[in-house]
């Protein structure tokens, strides 16, 4: 089922009219990993704004919008529920992540377990649990980030994101 989208807005007051149109496709999860539902697997992504008069036939240029993209597969971004995140929750790119998806998502912790009574000389057993690559990875962190947005002026604004860091 195709997800439900704004494709545009109306403005009105007595006679002026005037409409903003909306333009999208898809970012998608190629990889082996991508969820076995189609909506977890795509998300919109919006392309551009069209504003025309009421009449519809004075369009003016559009503002555009430009993404962080992975190289090699443009539409690429990973479904909503990827296992391949930093400690902050964003996209790392650490797709063997998702393939111990019975495991906890935690990097690998040592971890006491109590056993027995739980007193003064509890025995614990130790173990290691996690196995998840959760460090930064700011390259995969900014796929599908707004890279830039181009005016219908000509003029643009660029943006720049960066990742966590942990110290």
């Amino acid at each position: 089922a195709q997800p439900k989208v704004l494709d545009h807005i109306l403005i009105t007051s007595g006679d002026f009219e005037k409409s903003f149109h909306l333009d999208y496709d898809y970012w998608v999860d190629q990889t082996s990993q991508a969820a076995t539902h189609d909506y977890d697997n795509k998300r919109l992504r919006l392309l551009s704004v069209r504003e025309k008069d009421k009449v519809g036939t004075n369009e003016k240029p559009p503002y555009l919008f430009d993404y962080h993209q992975k190289e090699g597969t443009p539409h690429f971004l990973p479904n909503k529920l990827s296992r391949a995140i930093d400690h902050w929750g964003f996209y790392n790119g650490a797709e063997q992540n998702n393939v111990n998806s019975g495991s906890l998502n935690i990097p690998p912790t040592l971890y006491d377990f109590p056993v027995g009574n739980i007193c003064a000389d509890t025995v614990l057993f130790r173990n290691w649990i996690g196995d998840s690559d959760r460090e930064s990875n700011e390259d995969a962190m900014k796929l599908g980030t707004l890279r830039k947005v181009t005016y219908p002026t000509g003029g643009s604004s660029a943006f720049t994101f960066e990742a966590n860091h942990r110290f």
